[in-house]
């Protein structure tokens, strides 16, 4: 890639990554370019010295980050109506699919490179995590909880095909088996009710939405940062998010484990 600043989160505890710490070091002074093989960032490189035949990507003038990673989704759902008694009951066969390998590219072109569904509809979902995997379509790589596991409840008939209502330890585990068995990659279990939204400071944010989602789903090895190892998720935003986070609404690259899957400057 052609040199171009860097934003690059540092770990949860502090410190600072290859672009400076995101307490106020991101600027647009020229710095390093991350080089991506097979998927993976495999070291940097000043301007006009990339390794020979390097395909070089024109990022000039916008902040790299590593991919987003986004900790609760349900792809299934269509967040364009209102939420009632059972959204999809008058839906055709193969319609929720598509709904949901749909909502799967617009989160990749959002630059979200990573997400986890905790709570599909039918397994719909896992579907089309499989079919991403497979690179049949385009989406972020998902992990995903199949049904939510529920004691009985009163709000259960409202999503029949997200919830799987169990009472009891031997109920409750025969309900995970199920998840694992249609290719769950985890249990999501309905404990507590609605979680309350809390305002982030913009670092705070951007934290959450990399390193801190990577260390979540345990993945703090090879996601979260642009570092050398690391898989090769890099998205672009044309302002510093530090002082702009609106900047993270106007996405223009997203590269997700090397292969570009948006660059508005190409023609």
């Amino acid at each position: 890639m052609k040199a171009a600043p860097t934003c690059v989160p540092p770990p949860c505890g502090g410190g600072t990554g290859r672009g400076g710490d995101l307490n106020g070091a991101c600027s647009s002074a020229p710095h390093a370019s991350p080089l991506a093989r097979a998927g993976v960032v495999s070291g940097a490189a000043g301007a006009g010295r990339g390794p020979k035949g390097a395909e070089a990507i024109d990022l000039d003038g916008l902040w790299l980050l590593p991919g987003f990673i986004d900790c609760h989704v349900h792809i299934c759902i269509n967040t364009r109506v209102a939420a009632g008694d059972n959204v999809w009951r008058d839906a055709l066969p193969g319609t929720i699919a598509i709904w949901a390998a749909e909502a799967a590219r617009r989160m990749l072109m959002c630059g979200i490179t990573t997400a986890l569904d905790v709570g599909g509809w039918d397994y719909h979902e896992i579907a089309v995590g499989e079919a991403i995997e497979a690179g049949l379509i385009p989406g972020p790589r998902l992990m995903c909880a199949g049904r939510i596991l529920s004691m009985t409840s009163s709000s259960a008939p409202y999503y029949p095909g997200m919830y799987e209502q169990a009472d009891g330890p031997e109920a409750v585990r025969a309900a995970a088996r199920r998840q694992f068995a249609r290719g769950a990659n985890l249990i999501k279990v309905m404990a507590s009710g609605a979680v309350n939204s809390t305002k982030y400071e913009r670092a705070a944010a951007i934290r959450c939405a990399t390193v801190n989602g990577a260390a979540l789903l345990g993945r703090e090895a090879d996601l979260g940062a642009l570092e050398q190892g690391r898989i090769a998720d890099v998205i672009a935003v044309p302002r510093d998010p530090l002082v702009d986070i609106g900047a993270l609404r106007e996405v223009a690259f997203v590269m997700k484990e090397g292969h570009v899957a948006r660059h508005d400057r190409r023609a």
